[in-house]
């Protein structure tokens, strides 16, 4: 038994199907499907934040950078505070933790 079907309704069976199918293949399968276009978008989201965060963090080292090459008082602080260096006419005082001093008086070594 044939199905008697009108033939101005096949066209538009037609077109349904296709988009249909077509609307399927868009959202579940493809090379991108919208699940893939959603998860990629969160990691450019990620992806920005860590270059803005590299910028900020390049620009401080410029920053840094162009102190340590021109600032005298800068060079001074990082001599003082890093190397422990001191003025003509200045002691050095340092503080201990009495956990690392050793029964002689001196610094204990690390084993």
């Amino acid at each position: 038994m044939a199905v008697n079907l009108n033939p101005r309704l096949v066209p538009w069976l037609l077109r349904g199907s296709v988009l249909a199918v077509a609307t399927y293949y868009g959202v579940w399968g493809g090379e991108y499907s919208m699940w893939d276009v959603r998860r990629l978008r969160t990691q450019v989201e990620a992806e920005s934040l860590r270059v803005v965060r590299s910028r900020a963090e390049t620009d401080s080292i410029r920053t840094l950078a162009r102190s340590l090459e021109n600032d005298p008082a800068t060079i001074e602080r990082v001599a003082r505070v890093r190397f422990g260096m001191i003025r003509e006419g200045e002691m050095l005082v340092r503080f201990v933790d009495m956990d690392t001093v050793g029964r002689d008086g001196r610094l204990a070594t690390l084993p």
